[in-house]
């Protein structure tokens, strides 16, 4: 199997994990509008936890205060 092939194949697998824990979540056939809410949901949960893992438990909540004090201080808004 070369390295394509592979890829797709995990791909494929994580997908199908995906698509039963929506379903678990909102009913398998159920409302697209809420399984695309859901779906965002649940990619922004997990990219939220994959990030604070990684640079040591520093909060997603705490990065955006600081950007927008930082922003509030340093930026000046030229809006008419």
């Amino acid at each position: 199997m070369n390295c394509a092939q592979t890829s797709i194949g995990h791909f494929l697998q994580s997908n199908k994990y995906f698509n039963k824990k929506v379903d678990e979540q909102c009913g398998k056939g159920g409302d697209p509008i809420t399984r695309f809410n859901t779906q965002t949901r649940m990619i922004e949960q997990v990219s939220q936890e994959i990030f604070e893992q990684k640079f040591g438990g520093l909060k997603v909540s705490d990065i955006k205060a600081l950007t927008q004090s930082t922003i509030a201080q340093h930026v000046q808004d030229t809006r008419l």
